[in-house]
Order: C-alpha cells, then sequence, then structure tokens
C-alpha cells in the first residue's frame, strides 16, 4: 500500500501560498516538507535553517524577488518549528512534518499482512 500524501492539507497550504505571492513552482516542495516532512531543495533548506545569505545565494530570479512573501508565509501560516533557526530543516524532515509517512519498512511490513 502506497503512502497516503494528504492532499487537502497539501492544497489548502499552496492556496495560502497563492494569497501570500511565493512563487508557483515552490508551492509543492513547501507544502509536502510541511505537512510530510519531505526534504526540499537547496534554497528552502537554507531558508528554513534561517542562512538568509545562504537562500539568496541558491535563490532563483523568482525566489529572490519573493523572499519577503515568503517570510510573511512561514511566519502567518507555518509551524515555528519548522523554520527559522539552523537546524530547524534537518529536525523538520527527521520528525516527518506535521503527519510523518510510512517508512517504508513499515509499509512493507503492511504489504505482508
Amino acid at each position: 500500500m502506497a503512502p497516503t500524501i494528504n492532499r487537502a492539507a497539501i492544497n489548502h497550504l499552496c492556496g495560502l501560498m497563492t494569497i501570500c505571492g511565493v512563487p508557483h513552482h515552490i508551492h509543492d516542495g513547501l507544502a509536502t516538507y510541511i505537512v510530510h516532512g519531505l526534504p526540499t531543495g537547496d534554497f528552502l533548506r537554507e531558508f528554513m535553517n534561517n542562512n538568509l545569505q545562504g537562500a539568496l545565494s541558491r535563490a532563483d530570479d523568482q525566489n529572490r524577488y519573493a523572499f519577503f512573501q515568503i517570510g510573511f508565509f512561514l511566519w502567518n501560516h507555518a509551524p515555528a518549528q519548522c523554520w527559522g533557526r539552523a537546524g530547524a530543516w534537518e529536525e523538520w524532515v527527521k520528525r516527518g512534518g506535521l503527519e510523518p509517512l510510512p517508512a517504508p519498512e513499515e509499509q512493507n511490513e503492511e504489504q505482508a499482512s
């Protein structure tokens, strides 16, 4: 049985990102990071870890232009534990976000039963 991605929560966050002006091409990556703790690209990893110099050096033109909007979205709609300090990204990924997906070993055990 494949892990169940919470599309409703992801779609809700993507709608909020649209309202906040977050570039569309990072919606899914940022939402699945928040909901399920799935790793993001380098730009968002640095942003979440509050390494703004690193984030700016990895940002494409759209993300560089929308730096404030991304921060605004996080401040207003993302759990404080998933961003804003060194190590936040690593801890959030390890935790599995708000709704951890089953580990591959657990999926195999469920399929065998």
